[in-house]
């Protein structure tokens, strides 16, 4: 099978004309295999696959084609694919067969792409690494001791090793982004609401929780938005987008490395990053630095509450003993949040959009670590420890979740590896609805840095 230098999507698509699909699909048990026992895979789909394959030949022989004939992906255990078991991660949907695919996993199927697993995540997509009752910790790619990072710490893993073009995901408040990160791939979540969900579990994190991508290079993920994309009436959050594309000559850039708001950030991270800074520097572009990009500073999950709230109104009446401790303790927190609190946090939440939207206006694009470490042990729900600081729960995930609050679209790259081959990422984020330009300003930034990755990894 050949391979195109950019493109998972681009090499299927051009494979698919040279060979039949039942072949293709059959080149990826190995791959597929090798996830299982990395516990990122809680359903094979490889048997599936077949049938479909299968019938696309019968179909392609018939010289009916489709525009996605040869694309594989793989789907986050919170989404649904009919009559395949979905968890969300939780005891509570142990025996939940779905009668409907979610919808962006229809639109693809319909497309001719082929899935080829469902990849565990976290219960309810609610915990920052990624375990569950059904395939127990989920591995590193590199490394089977520690953590690919949560919630879609199943789909990273199984990406990394091959199993797809790309994974289809969600993002609630770095979900995405953060283990793509861990893992050396590209996550991408994009506008709130652009790419449509209506329907599904009950989601603690709706207002939040978007349709996301995670892939090895920026044009997987910029060919699936496009595929995605597109108003739906039946989804509350779902928007209508008209393209904007601008003419960028020369890209105007601000980099915060703590948002003004003193985050913890490991040492050999700030290294690598400010390499990369001065490497775009030296590319043209114009890049300042803004240590209070937003006017003020936030506690880290300022929003946290909202998760909260929803975990202890959808799920406050089950029984505990099937939910994980970290869940039950969220729920107990929730119980006693009131309906003013939860007016206080929306009030608040516009006030970050305001602020951050600001910030974005005055440039092309916002440059920010994606997550404060690398991978950890997975035994630990944490790091405990961030550039020499005992850290708490939450200090690694700093960097991402406001840009969930304020719906603009961000993206992380991978951008080198660390001395002991683990890998790093750096996040870009531009204005609400502004996905195209920030996906061709992604694009340009890979082509850069990618032949300048600081170190390989030793795995």
């Amino acid at each position: 099978m050949n391979r195109n230098a950019s493109s998972r999507i681009l090499s299927s698509l051009n494979n698919a004309k040279k060979y039949t699909l039942e072949s293709i699909i059959s080149s990826f048990q190995k791959p597929i295999n090798n996830s299982i026992k990395k516990n990122a895979i809680s359903e094979s789909l490889f048997d599936y696959a077949l049938v479909l394959a299968k019938k696309s030949d019968k179909r392609r022989a018939n010289g009916i084609y489709k525009k996605l004939d040869g694309v594989t992906f793989t789907i986050k255990d919170n989404l649904m694919l009919k009559n395949f078991p979905s968890s969300f991660g939780s005891r509570v949907y142990e025996n939940h067969i779905p009668l409907f695919s979610s919808h962006s996993v229809d639109k693809l199927i319909k497309l001719g792409a082929i899935p080829l697993a469902i990849t565990s995540c976290s219960e309810f997509c609610c915990v920052g690494i990624t375990k569950n009752y059904k395939t127990g910790d989920t591995n590193h790619p590199f490394d089977d001791e520690l953590t690919p990072g949560g919630s879609s710490g199943g789909a990273a893993t199984s990406c990394a090793l091959g199993v797809g073009d790309f994974a289809l995901v969600t993002d609630a408040g770095g979900s995405a982004r953060r283990p793509a990160a861990l893992t050396g791939l590209v996550g991408y979540k994009p506008s709130n609401g652009l790419i449509s969900n209506p329907l599904g579990f009950k989601d603690p994190s709706f207002l939040l929780s978007t349709i996301s991508i995670i892939s090895e290079y920026v044009e997987d993920s910029r060919l699936v938005t496009n595929y995605l994309s597109g108003y739906n009436k039946l989804d509350f959050n779902s928007i209508y987008c008209k393209r904007r594309v601008r003419n960028i000559t020369k890209i105007n850039a601000i980099y915060s490395e703590t948002l003004g708001s003193k985050y913890l950030i490991d040492e050999e991270i700030k290294v690598i990053i400010k390499k990369i800074i001065d490497l775009l520097s030296n590319n043209n572009w114009n890049i300042s630095i803004d240590e209070n990009p937003f006017g003020e500073s936030y506690e880290i999950y300022p929003l946290l509450a909202l998760q909260q709230a929803g975990l202890a109104a959808f799920y406050g009446d089950v029984d505990p003993k099937i939910l994980t401790d970290e869940i039950n303790e969220q729920i107990d927190i929730g119980k006693n949040i009131t309906g003013s609190d939860l007016v206080s946090l929306l009030y608040k939440r516009e006030k970050i959009f305001y602020n951050v939207q600001s910030c974005l206006s005055k440039c092309d694009v916002f440059i920010c670590p994606t997550i404060a470490t690398t991978a950890w042990k997975k035994s630990k729900l944490y790091p405990e420890t961030i550039g020499g600081v005992q850290a708490g729960p939450r200090d690694h995930a700093a960097f991402t979740p406001i840009f969930n609050y304020v719906k603009c679209p961000s993206i992380s790259l991978p951008i080198g590896f660390t001395d002991k081959g683990l890998p790093v990422g750096l996040q870009f984020v531009s204005q609400y609805l502004d996905d195209e330009n920030l996906l061709l300003i992604a694009k340009i930034a890979e082509s850069i840095i990618r032949p300048y990755f600081i170190h390989a990894p030793t795995s």
